[in-house]
């Protein structure tokens, strides 16, 4: 049983790679050079495009702030403010992650703070109202629908909500024995399944304001995709 479970995983990696072709436009130089860099982990091609694509939504402003839950290495959070700097924008990033993956963040640029903690050190982190946040951290249930409900108090009017590993094919039953480590971030002891779905579902009535789904991409990828939510009041 348990060779079966390791190919099965050895499967899921394939399976992802292989539905991960990048859909950019060639004509973007920008866009281009970014996603050959490199980004976090099981962030794919296509997430790449979908996020920076809706990066192109503060083309214009003058500064964005940003607040990242699951900072891991700093390469999706790098990747993100270099884009932002491209479009002549003044970014404040601020990262949070609890390294119980054992990752020590990387960050390149200015005006990126990190701290380690969970949600409860957004408070001491977070010193401006947020552009958006990346919700990125413990994929389980439980920690998608806290992460999400404390972080959108501190995001603006018109600010957005991004959520990783959201797509159909990448939610775990809670039936499942074995799980992908880097799915589910408790201890070995207390494993949970990948649930960001769920999480979403049981947290939205409690986050601050109002919001609007707005997009919902690579619901093919097996591991990856994106949701991003808009708050309207």
């Amino acid at each position: 049983m348990e060779l079966v479970e390791r190919f099965y995983n050895y499967y899921l990696f394939a399976k992802s790679t292989l539905t991960s072709i990048p859909t950019f436009d060639v004509n973007d130089p920008e866009k281009k050079a970014l996603i050959g860099k490199q980004w976090g982990m099981i962030i794919k091609p296509n997430d790449c495009v979908t996020i920076l694509e809706f990066l192109d939504r503060f083309r214009g402003h003058k500064h964005v702030a940003v607040c990242e839950i699951g900072t891991a290495s700093g390469a999706t959070a790098n990747r993100i403010v270099e884009y932002l700097r491209l479009l002549n924008i003044t970014t404040t990033y601020f990262g949070l992650d609890n390294l119980s993956l054992g990752l020590t963040p990387s960050l390149d640029y200015g005006r990126m703070y990190f701290r380690n903690g969970d949600r409860e050190s957004l408070a001491e982190l977070v010193t401006e109202s947020l552009d958006f946040a990346f919700v990125d951290g413990c994929h389980c249930e439980d920690c998608v629908r806290e992460d999400s409900i404390v972080i959108s108090r501190y995001i603006k009017p018109g600010g957005f909500m991004l959520f990783h590993d959201a797509s159909l094919f990448a939610q775990y039953p809670s039936s499942l024995k074995s799980r992908l480590r880097w799915q589910h971030y408790g201890t070995s002891a207390n494993q949970k399944p990948l649930a960001v779905l769920k999480g979403i579902e049981t947290s939205q009535g409690k986050w601050a304001g109002e919001w609007d789904l707005i997009v919902q991409d690579n619901d093919h990828l097996p591991c990856g995709g994106i949701r991003i939510y808009e708050r309207t009041k």
